[in-house]
């Protein structure tokens, strides 16, 4: 039987806990204005990134002798990185928005929602990145 972890690189899965976390911080921090935090997650996110394509093709592929980490596969996992940090603030700014438009709480969108539907989209990206860079 096959399992989801089979098929998702656990990198993927620590990334938006940690931003999240580090947003948190900034949030409580009175020294960075509300208005940076997205722009300072965003960086966070690309440099992550950049960081797992080194960790990806350094220690996966010339460590571990892993032949199956390419250059392709490092990329597919970090653009997947950089969309969902993207995605993630995006439905995270406009799910309690729409709900106050349309009449509903905003905190009907709390988080247990806006993450579901964030590894959802997550997931999607990743396997379209997937399948039209490795063409599977």
């Amino acid at each position: 039987m096959d399992y989801l972890t089979d098929y998702i690189k656990p990198e993927l899965l620590i990334l938006i806990p940690v931003l999240y976390l580090i947003g948190m911080g900034l949030k409580k921090s009175q020294s960075v204005a509300d208005r940076k935090i997205p722009l300072i997650l965003g960086a966070c996110g690309v440099l992550l990134a950049a960081g797992n394509f080194a960790k990806l093709l350094l220690v996966d592929r010339l460590l571990l002798q892993n032949g199956e980490v390419t250059a392709l596969v490092a990329l597919v996992i970090c653009l997947t990185l950089v969309c969902t940090v993207f995605c993630a603030k995006v439905v995270g700014c406009l799910l309690p928005l729409l709900a106050e438009k349309i009449g509903l709480d905003p905190a009907v969108m709390a988080a247990p929602f806006i993450s579901t539907i964030v590894d959802v989209l997550s997931l999607l990206i990743y396997f379209q990145f997937a399948t039209h860079l490795l063409g599977l």
